[in-house]
């Protein structure tokens, strides 16, 4: 089974401009701020303190004039209405629907709360700098997993069973890209 590590295409889309702590940072509510901060490593969810905020799409470059319908933020996956539509029957096991507002249009974050095992024979590190070479993941892990995080990673990034490739492009969902190579976290 392919696995993917997923990438917007910023050259193409715009980025999400949002700031998930600015509730927390004007409250003072110091147990909101650890909530939201911990939750890629916790994975408990955040259903239960959410508030649908605004946010707006920016230009990263002056080629990105395109909306995506899908697209990573953080640990997130933002879905339009019609990637919603197509997706959320499919991912909702490894994932929680948080509503949120964008340019005044609804859309909704699909924030990833699976994880699936790294191989640990298989993943190597650099000797000097101890950061990952090559990261593979367990198969008998990514049964039913479709989107997921890694721990040893560091819970920075998203990773995808060709299944979301394969419902993406199915459904004609534009906006991010399936890098084939795991730890390759820059953007082309």
């Amino acid at each position: 089974m392919n696995i993917y590590l997923l990438k917007n295409d910023p050259h193409q889309y715009k980025t999400l401009d949002y700031n998930k702590y600015e509730k927390a940072f004007q409250t003072k509510d110091k147990t909101l701020l650890a909530r939201l901060r911990n939750d890629p490593f916790e994975s408990i969810g955040l259903s239960d303190v959410w508030e649908e905020g605004q946010a707006c799409f920016t230009k990263t470059y002056p080629s990105s004039s395109q909306v995506p319908d899908i697209s990573v933020w953080g640990t997130f996956l933002l879905l339009n209405r019609k990637a919603y539509e197509a997706l959320k029957d499919q991912i909702s096991d490894d994932v929680e629907f948080l509503p949120i507002q964008v340019d005044g249009q609804a859309f909704t974050f699909a924030n990833v709360l699976s994880f699936c095992r790294e191989d640990m024979v298989k993943t190597t590190f650099d000797s000097e700098t101890n950061e990952l070479n090559t990261l593979f993941f367990d198969g008998t892990d990514l049964n039913r997993k479709i989107v997921f995080k890694s721990k040893l990673e560091g819970c920075l990034n998203l990773y995808a069973t060709e299944t979301l490739m394969n419902l993406c492009n199915n459904h004609g969902l534009n906006g991010i890209h399936f890098e084939r190579d795991l730890v390759n976290f820059f953007v082309d």
